[in-house]
């Protein structure tokens, strides 16, 4: 409950978070950003770029959530995504990762 409340904390910070409308062109699979889970949702959490989609000419991600370990399907970059400024939070080792356990398969693939 700390490391969240200190992760909010860092991210209300005025000038951690920076607009990315103007770096759309620029989105690619594998930066990380500050997202919310939807354009009502107050938190903001680091996150991962997974995929680009493009949904009736706006364009989405789908992002991992570096520190909770979650996925969140379609997240519209225009209202909810933004890049990463403070440099604390962009070298801040995750507290999630993704892993495969032995035996287990992907997508119903041996």
């Amino acid at each position: 409950a700390d490391m969240e409340y200190n992760l909010q904390e860092k991210y209300n910070v005025r000038g951690a978070l920076e607009d990315i409308s103007e770096l759309i062109p620029t989105i690619r699979v594998g930066i990380r950003v500050a997202c919310r889970k939807h354009d009502s949702h107050q938190n903001w959490y680091r996150g991962e770029i997974v995929n680009v989609v493009r949904i009736n000419g706006d364009l989405f991600v789908q992002i991992f959530l570096i520190d909770y370990g979650e996925f969140l399907p379609t997240v519209p970059v225009e209202s909810c995504v933004r890049k990463l400024l403070n440099s604390e939070m962009v070298t801040f080792p995750p507290m999630a990762f993704q892993l495969l356990l032995a035996g287990n398969y992907l997508q119903g693939r041996p």
